[in-house]
Formats: C-alpha cells, structure tokens, sequence
C-alpha cells in the first residue's frame, strides 16, 4: 500500500480505490505514471469482480507503452492512410 487508498501493482500501476456509500461498488482506477515525460497514462477503470483481468490489461497496456514511447503504445488510427475521408 503506497498511501490509503492508492495500491502499488505490478509494473509500477497503481490502483486508486474509490469506496462509495452503501449501495455502490468499490471502484478503481488503474493509472501509469511516465516520470521522464511527466506522462499519467489513464489504464483502465474497474471493481473487485474485474480485478484480476484489469491488473492483466494494465500490464499489457504499460508493456505497449515502455515498448513504443513516443506514442504511448497506441496506434493512431485517425491518420490511416486506407481512410477514404475527405477524398471527394
């Protein structure tokens, strides 16, 4: 536990908990945190019943992210070169 309600997971995540009042779920938000590039990556968001497969993807996503720095690990699919928008 870093501090309360933030937990340290596996590659260097952190889980934020949120817990809410009588009828709601406890929630957390998975979160990454690029020091060189002062960079909060935004992960996933999830509860007790999704927290194995949550940690799993988080995982993944910082994988993608330490593999390809300069944009993050995600693929920019708005400059396609197949998109036929704007062809006319």
């Amino acid at each position: 536990m870093i501090y309360g309600f933030l937990h340290a997971e596996p590659s260097g995540v952190i889980a934020i908990d949120q817990t809410g009042g009588v009828k709601l779920a406890a929630t957390r938000l998975y979160v990454y945190l690029e020091v060189e590039t002062e960079t909060l990556y935004l992960l996933t968001l999830g509860d007790k019943s999704t927290q194995k497969d949550d940690i799993k993807d988080c995982k993944s996503f910082v994988k993608q992210i330490k593999d390809d720095p300069d944009d993050g690990g995600i693929e920019d699919h708005e400059n396609n070169e197949d998109d036929d928008e704007g062809d006319g």
